[in-house]
């Protein structure tokens, strides 16, 4: 294993033993792949939003306690086996993460999902899935409660139909959310 000395690193996805011992090995690599992984999932600019929110030393402490990335933190959307390789590859604890490169790539390489969400020129998120596009819309009604519209596009047709099974009527926020949730979770996964 090499051990280099870390004169700067990338403070964003610095690795506890990295700001403890200024020293950067695979571990510490594969600390801040995992780190990468998390950004691009839950958005770039996330975890520069936390340290600025939190201060440079919270930040650091968090990263340590493991506190900083968590279930939580990802949406909805995506799948509990992704969670799980990201959350191995940032745990505080270079024992508990991944022990080499090819045993985190060999996990990535298990993942295989049939969908996947991503946002239009227009800022509106479209999920894709072979020859579909799926989308949703939220239109208020009365009294806080909402309507979800779930809809598929066939792309070589251009022929579009509601998706009667995910479309609701009458939800407050929080339900509005979890059927939001089901609906991506059944793109991305097709279950």
């Amino acid at each position: 294993m090499y051990r280099l000395v870390a004169a700067t690193s990338y403070l964003l996805h610095r690795a506890p033993e990295v700001l403890a011992t200024g020293n950067i090995g695979v571990s510490s690599d594969i600390f801040q792949v995992g780190m990468t992984l998390a950004r691009l999932l839950i958005g770039l600019n996330i975890l520069s939003a936390i340290r600025a929110s939190i201060g440079s030393t919270q930040y650091e402490l968090d990263i340590a306690a493991g506190k900083l990335l968590t279930q939580k933190h990802f949406p909805s959307h995506i799948p509990a086996s992704v969670r799980r390789v990201i959350l191995k590859a940032v745990h505080p604890d270079p024992a508990q993460r991944f022990s080499s490169s090819l045993e985190m790539r060999r996990a990535l390489e298990k993942l295989d999902f049939p969908g996947y969400w991503t946002v239009d020129a227009a800022g509106n998120e479209i999920g894709k899935c072979s020859k579909q596009e799926y989308s949703y819309t939220v239109l208020p009604t009365f009294g806080a409660k909402f309507d979800l519209h779930c809809t598929r596009l066939n792309v070589v047709s251009g022929k579009s139909q509601r998706i009667t099974q995910f479309c609701k009527q009458g939800l407050t926020q929080k339900q509005v959310d979890d059927a939001i949730s089901t609906f991506k979770n059944f793109v991305v996964t097709g279950k």
